[in-house]
């Protein structure tokens, strides 16, 4: 079905609430970056700063001509001078695209920009965009008066579409071009899809879900009961020795078999190995979550996963295979110290950007092989491919109007037209590919085979993810997915809304919770539930306490209250943080901390450093006017005794040498 240009009615938005956990949402993913967990590379745009890239490319003649196009006055004395008002110019047009993303079309003709939101919901904004696929979407664009390169030139001219200036991307060597960025929180203009409105047989609100209740209904049953991890793989004999199984988990007898394929020899680089799927729990583990929970036991292991990919389990250990996975309390503390809005954005963020296991392969049963011979196509490189396929995906849906039935296997097919090398963006089908042969790679256009894999993929991200998610309702008849709706809550999702402080809509909202005040369970232990108004104060009792057994618990020591002093926290600013939060500082630990702020510091300890001792009581002086020695000097004993780090001790001597002093070592 042809895609519609006009954009689709939308819900008028949710009311704003205001964002209580940013500091916590920024501690949260540094958290994440400390794990063990493997997670998707992040791929960078390949397009240069526009200012440069605009004194180079264009001529003043040319700058002019884009400056008239988009309305924007330039009268710098010089070409740079009119390339940096004209950059600036183009990037207060971005900023209104961030509110608008059709406005990133402005200036094209009607054809131009239909090409460009086919280009764009196929590769979206960052990804390096390859001459061949330009021909080919072109070729696809009705209307097309012009050839490709003059295509290109126009796009170029209006600072669109730039070189970027690199030879191959993804195992694909072509020539390449980037996208004049729109910022992080940028979204660029898709497809409209214009599918025939029909409610199909069995279509309800039933399925509906509400993602936080859930997730949060997961955690606490690991809370109460660890999982099992799946167990992996027993390595090959050979796999220290073998490049392609060094960093995979792999089955042995498969490896045997390809390293066996050429006697004597080594196996040929375009033999395929199959990727081990990589749940995060095994079937029996994501039965009793599910008998836990009252969740399916998909939904229960797309959950699980989540959890994992955010880090609120515990990292895998590799020297214990079979440790189990419990909660990390640190991390727990920090999501629970987010509002609904941001819990929700990070999970999303987690599963289209991060989260490098390919659970949807695995939920549709589609095996998956890559090349022997790509040595650099890493765990989470695939990640990265898993990730890109996600994006796609909700780049399409959000071509989608709410609230309103589409036929699944019209969207898929037009999805398949659209790109169908959807799942090979970051690495080319000789890389990584799809079917059931390890030997021969399926044949890319044919609509069977494309179905039965990446379609089926995409099912299973409607299926199982988007539907866990609540941003998707799906019937599904004798186990094939027959049709889908977006919700209010995917269009919150996929429009990034929560990004501009848009409150979540109802049907996402879990049920309020009682908001558990703050005490003291003796003079030395403290209970602080988790708030999103308490995300400063979590971080602020991470180090004026240490953390008990029981949940959001902790035991005020000696040891704790010297590690505050050290990071700056005076008893004023403690008492102010506990009446803050309605629970006063108890006095007999009150009067503990102020006697040890009383005596911080009165004696100190220090390692690694020496003393320089001076002949009279001028050469001191002299030395921190001629040398780097007040950098150095870490305490002063006399007129004639420093004590200096021991590591400037080399350069100190060095200077001391060459301004006329003549020192002497002792050991």
């Amino acid at each position: 079905m042809p895609p519609r240009k006009r954009a689709s009615a939308e819900p008028a938005p949710a009311p704003r609430v205001a964002s209580g956990g940013i500091e916590a949402r920024r501690r949260f993913r540094a958290l994440i970056m400390q794990s063990d967990w493997t997670f998707a590379l992040i791929v960078l745009s390949q397009t240069e700063q526009l200012e440069p890239i605009l004194d180079a490319d264009f001529s003043i003649a040319q700058l002019r001509e884009i400056g008239r196009n988009r309305g924007i006055v330039m009268s710098g004395p010089s070409k740079a001078a009119m390339a940096q008002q004209l950059a600036r110019g183009l990037a207060t047009a971005s900023a209104e695209a961030l509110r608008d993303p059709e406005r990133y079309l402005d200036g094209l003709r009607p054809v131009e920009a239909d090409f460009v939101r086919r280009a764009l919901t196929a590769y979206g904004l960052v990804l390096p965009l390859p001459r061949s696929a330009i021909e080919r979407l072109w070729q696809a664009t009705p209307g097309r008066d012009v050839t490709v390169s003059e295509l290109q030139q126009a796009l170029h001219r209006q600072a669109l579409l730039f070189p970027a200036r690199i030879p191959d991307f993804g195992g694909l060597r072509d020539i390449f071009y980037g996208w004049r960025q729109l910022g992080v929180a940028g979204l660029e203009p898709v497809l409209r899809w214009d599918f025939p409105a029909r409610t199909p047989r069995g279509a309800g609100r039933g399925n509906a879900r509400v993602f936080l209740a859930d997730f949060e209904q997961v955690i606490a049953a690991v809370q109460a009961t660890p999982l099992r991890r799946r167990a992996r793989r027993a390595p090959h004999r050979d796999a220290a020795s073998q490049p392609f199984l060094r960093n995979h988990e792999h089955d042995a007898a498969d490896a045997e078999a390809v390293l066996g394929t050429r006697s004597g020899w080594a196996p040929d680089p375009r033999t395929g190995i199959q990727v081990v799927p990589d749940d995060v729990i095994d079937a029996p583990t994501a039965a009793r979550l599910s008998a836990q929970t009252g969740l399916s036991e998909r939904h229960a292991l797309v959950l699980a996963t989540l959890a994992a990919g955010q880090c609120l389990l515990t990292d895998p250990v590799p020297s214990k295979p079979g440790a189990p996975l419990s909660v990390r309390m640190d991390a727990l503390e920090l999501w629970l110290s987010l509002s609904n809005e941001e819990k929700l954005l990070e999970a999303w963020h987690c599963w289209t950007r991060t989260l490098a296991f390919g659970l949807e392969a695995s939920l549709a049963g589609v095996p998956v092989y890559r090349a022997v011979g790509v040595s650099d196509l890493s765990p989470s490189l695939i990640g990265t491919a898993w990730c890109e396929m996600r994006q796609y995906f909700v780049r399409i849906l959000r071509g989608l109007p709410v609230d309103a039935w589409v036929a699944w296997p019209a969207l898929r097919e037009a999805m398949r037209q659209l790109h169908p090398h959807s799942a090979n963006t970051i690495a080319q089908r000789h890389m990584l590919w799809f079917g059931k042969s390890a030997n021969r790679q399926p044949p890319p256009d044919n609509e069977a085979n494309w179905n039965a894999t990446e379609g089926a993929i995409f099912a299973a991200m409607a299926c199982e993810v988007l539907t866990a998610f609540g941003a998707l309702d799906v019937v599904v008849e004798e186990g094939a997915l027959t049709a889908l709706r977006v919700t209010s809550t995917g269009h919150w999702l996929f429009e990034r809304l929560g990004e501009r402080g848009i409150a979540l809509p109802a049907e996402a909202r879990p049920a309020e919770r009682p908001r558990e005040p703050v005490r003291w369970l003796d003079d030395n232990t403290c209970r602080l539930p988790p708030a999103p108004d308490r995300g400063d104060y979590m971080a602020f009792a991470r180090v004026f306490g240490e953390p008990g057994r029981a949940p959001f618990t902790y035991h005020i020591t000696a040891a704790s209250m010297e590690r505050a002093l050290r990071n700056g926290i005076t008893p004023v600013q403690a008492a102010e943080h506990f009446e803050a939060l309605g629970a006063p500082l108890p006095a007999s630990i009150r009067t503990r901390f102020e006697a040890m702020a009383g005596r911080f510091g009165r004696v100190r300890a220090y390692e690694s450093v020496c003393a320089l001792t001076l002949g009279d009581d001028v050469a001191l002086r002299e030395l921190l006017a001629a040398t780097s020695l007040r950098d150095a000097v870490v305490h002063t004993l006399s007129p004639r005794v420093v004590i200096v780090r021991a590591d400037r001790v080399d350069a100190l001597m060095k200077e001391m040498v060459e301004k006329g002093f003549m020192p002497g070592v002792r050991g």
